[in-house]
């Protein structure tokens, strides 16, 4: 296989690391990924091997590590959905969110400032609240509705 083939090349690479995404071209988003795949080139290779893909909660994170002994793990969409995913939380914290506010607003960033808090609030909101929020055009309506929701206090 490609990922087999590239562990062997890796294999005798000096100082090097090998990042995996281990899926397949054809494989859809949010499919579980091939662990049989990333032990036997974590196996196979000398130098550290980090794995990425299905990795959503810290569970996710320990069973991926504990059952193919790579190096380390990486989180996608996972840490995009709950930035606070390795301190071992279940869904973005309050507190989390408001960092992201005060850092957006320090920047001037308006163009992934609605994004992210999309992502972020998606664990904890229900159908009608995603829809209101995804809605708003605004900086100043999403902070509103954060207000609404007491993410962020009244000023």
């Amino acid at each position: 296989t490609k990922t087999g083939e590239s562990g062997r090349l890796g294999g005798s690479v000096v100082g090097a690391w090998i990042p995996g995404t281990w899926g397949t071209p054809r494989q859809r988003s949010g499919e579980p990924v091939n662990l049989n795949a990333i032990k036997r080139v974590r196996e196979s290779v000398v130098v550290p091997v980090i794995a990425n893909g299905s990795i959503d909660t810290l569970a996710d994170a320990y069973n991926v590590r504990d059952v193919t002994g790579v190096h380390g793990v990486m989180s996608a969409r996972g840490i995009l959905a709950n930035p606070a995913l390795f301190a071992g939380y279940d869904a973005t914290p309050p507190e989390c969110v408001r960092d992201w506010v005060d850092i957006s607003m320090m920047i001037g960033d308006t163009l992934q400032f609605h994004n992210h808090l999309m992502f972020m609030l998606f664990s904890t909101h229900q159908r009608q609240e995603k829809r209101e929020f995804n809605a708003i055009k605004s900086t100043p309506g999403i902070l509103a509705y954060l207000r609404r929701q007491g993410i962020l206090p009244d000023t």
